[in-house]
């Protein structure tokens, strides 16, 4: 069933939206309280990374939207390009993470348990096997204890995506902002043309020049923190994996996110460089 948690000022659905599996008898007796708490668990994580992976598609959905105005817009388009590329660094992370949960975790996590089931001699080897099912995609998903330090650096991510998706949307609608003023400009030069004297000049705001200007200085400032800040948490987070404990553990998700050896061969690819920084400046 859908079940809704109590909700906080400023909480959406994404927030609020969870699943409970109504589970009876005699099947509680394999699948108990405790096994239904690591299955909530495991909806919740992905269930945060789905809402993450949604972030950046609606994003890029709204730039296709917009990208027919920025193409008549120099400025605002040079800004953009510098999104698409922090965008595209966010997607590589997200959508290699999910598959690797989806695919190295949960779908190997099944077979292997399809197996177990098969050789299963009585009751109590099913419920044993099933217990090793559930901790074994907690424990890859990085959902225990143990892992908290990582799943914390994984979390902090997810923050900073949701914040570069939000200023984003902040740019995009100044772009629009400054496209709707400058058309209104140039209707009210044109029917001042043809009318002449005889027209009376429409009040408008496409007189204060400085008013999207500054919307777009403090945007691509807060933009350049955002990179500079997400380039430390994904290099923070890179470097756990390589961890001895980990290493192991999560080599198919570190072998995702740098199987061409971008990271390794070079290590300065984990900071965001000086001169990158300089492009943010408006």
């Amino acid at each position: 069933d859908i079940k809704l948690l109590d909700a906080s000022p400023g909480d959406t659905g994404w927030d609020i939206f969870s699943l409970f599996y109504r589970v009876e008898a005699p099947v509680t007796t394999v699948i108990s309280a405790q096994m239904m708490k690591g299955y909530l668990r495991i909806f919740n994580f992905l269930w945060r990374v789905k809402r993450v992976e949604h972030s950046l598609s609606s994003i890029w959905t709204q730039h296709m939207k917009s990208a027919h105005l920025l193409h008549k817009m120099g400025e605002f388009k040079n800004h953009m390009h510098k999104c698409n590329i922090l965008r595209h660094e966010m997607i590589h992370f997200v959508s290699n993470l999910l598959n690797y949960i989806m695919i190295e975790v949960i779908e190997g996590a099944w077979i292997n348990f399809a197996e177990k089931l098969k050789n299963a001699k009585d009751l109590n080897e099913v419920i044993d096997e099933h217990q090793v099912f559930v901790n074994q995609i907690l424990d890859r998903a990085l959902l225990t204890i143990k892992h908290e330090k990582i799943y914390k650096q994984l979390i902090k991510i997810f923050d900073l995506i949701f914040r570069f998706k939000y200023t984003q949307e902040m740019l995009l609608t100044a772009a629009q902002e400054e496209y709707q003023r400058k058309m209104d400009k140039e209707n009210n030069d044109e029917m001042k043309r043809m009318l002449g004297e005889d027209y009376e000049e429409v009040e408008d705001d496409y007189k204060d020049e400085n008013v999207t200007s500054v919307i777009t200085k403090e945007t691509m400032s807060h933009l350049q923190f955002i990179w500079k800040d997400y380039k430390d948490a994904f290099g923070e987070f890179f470097t756990l994996l390589k961890d001895d404990e980990l290493a192991s553990k999560l080599k198919f998700l570190s072998f995702r996110l740098d199987f061409n050896e971008f990271y390794t061969n070079n290590p300065k690819n984990l900071k965001m460089k000086y001169n990158k920084l300089e492009e943010f400046k408006v």
